[in-house]
């Protein structure tokens, strides 16, 4: 006894198989983390000088880059936080008048998308100095912004996320 309903399912079975064998219908699986979960920002307060050649131990990584595009010489590390973080929350240090702050705002499998600001305390205001969105790799690596006045040296910024 043969059901007339039974070759279309027997094809409809064949079809679907070899669909789900292919990967054609997979859907994409993310994590937590790449939907909206964390991020680990990194923000680095360096203070630069051509008054010397000391390079801060913990800068040794990056001092090659800092050189190449400040053409200073000296760079010390003022600040540094390193933090795991939900995205549209911000990271912040401040180095005397200096206010600068990162907050991932969208995370994607291998990148970070950041906003950077710094800011400057000039009397009873603040003036803004950078105000940017960047999309980083969640390579760890950092970018550098700035380049201002502090007294005699150069203070930078450096920010990165994982």
């Amino acid at each position: 006894m043969k059901s007339p309903l039974l070759r279309p399912l027997a094809v409809w079975l064949l079809i679907s198989s070899v669909v789900l064998q292919s990967g054609a219908a997979r859907l994409p699986v993310r994590s937590a983390m790449q939907e909206g979960g964390q991020a680990e920002v990194q923000l680095l307060v360096i203070r630069a000088t051509d008054k010397n050649d000391k390079v801060d131990p913990e800068l040794r990584e990056i001092a090659d880059m800092l050189k190449k595009q400040y053409r200073l010489t000296g760079f010390k590390l003022e600040s540094k936080v390193v933090k795991s973080v939900g995205l549209n929350t911000a990271v912040t240090a401040t180095h005397k008048n200096y206010t600068a702050s990162v907050t991932p705002t969208k995370r994607e499998e291998r990148k970070v998308e950041l906003v950077v600001s710094v800011t400057r305390r000039e009397g009873d205001k603040d003036r803004t100095l950078i105000d940017k969105s960047k999309t980083h790799s969640t390579q760890g690596k950092l970018a550098l912004y700035g380049g201002f006045r502090d007294g005699d040296d150069t203070l930078i910024i450096a920010a990165g996320a994982k």
